[in-house]
């Protein structure tokens, strides 16, 4: 596969982010990874961007509150599939449904 290290890194990545949340006492199934389109309160774009969704922990301002990080991107739509394929074999407890979620 062409964009194994490349994967590889964005799932290190997610895992830094899952072992950030046990750390915190964020339960595991408020975790999620899906792959939209770029969005943000300062870009909007088609480019597949991985994002890491959870909460935010009790000890922040905006605990219990959703928080959703930018991961990184991947070079085009034709990598998502191959791209959580590899994700679940690392992370088999993430929810299954992943989604592309309509630009807004």
């Amino acid at each position: 596969m062409k964009n194994a290290s490349r994967f590889a890194s964005i799932i290190d990545m997610v895992s830094y982010f899952i072992a950030t949340d046990r750390r915190n006492k964020v339960a595991a199934e408020n975790h999620a990874v899906a792959v939209e389109p770029g969005h943000g309160a300062t870009y909007h774009n088609d480019t597949p961007t991985v994002y890491f969704y959870s909460i935010h922990e009790r000890s922040s301002v905006l605990s219990g509150d959703e928080r959703r990080i930018m991961v990184d991107t991947l070079a085009s739509w034709d990598d998502v599939p191959d791209f959580l394929l590899e994700l679940k074999k690392v992370h088999p407890e993430l929810p299954s449904d992943f989604t592309r979620r309509e630009m807004r």
